[in-house]
């Protein structure tokens, strides 16, 4: 393996820098696509990546600090871009996605 491949795959790992990264991707979805996704999400989204681990829905949405009704949305259209899977679209648990996020070369517009 190259140097070059090293630190680029550092960079990409960096957490404090992907929580930087995650904040560009939402501020882009809210106003640009107008999706849904809110930048209330960061801190759940970091946690996710940061972790690996996997977050109830409720804990998901309390995290955010929105109401219920509107964390509620912003977590669907989150699964519906691709920023985190679930096992279900009504019940489970909201995990990490490969992918989440912006990696440098634009935002998923993935579907689950």
């Amino acid at each position: 393996m190259c140097i070059d491949q090293v630190e680029f795959l550092t960079r990409q790992l960096d957490i404090q820098g992907m929580r930087g990264r995650i904040e560009a991707a939402l501020a882009f979805e809210a106003p640009a696509l107008k999706s849904g996704v809110r930048a209330e999400a960061l801190m759940p989204l970091h946690y996710l990546f940061a972790t690996l681990a996997e977050l109830g829905r409720a804990e998901f949405k309390a995290m955010t600090g929105l109401g219920k009704r509107v964390a509620t949305e912003t977590l669907s259209a989150l699964v519906r871009r691709g920023f985190v899977a679930t096992d279900s679209a009504q019940a489970g648990r909201a995990g990490t996605k490969q992918g989440i996020g912006c990696w440098g070369g634009g935002c998923p517009n993935s579907r689950t």
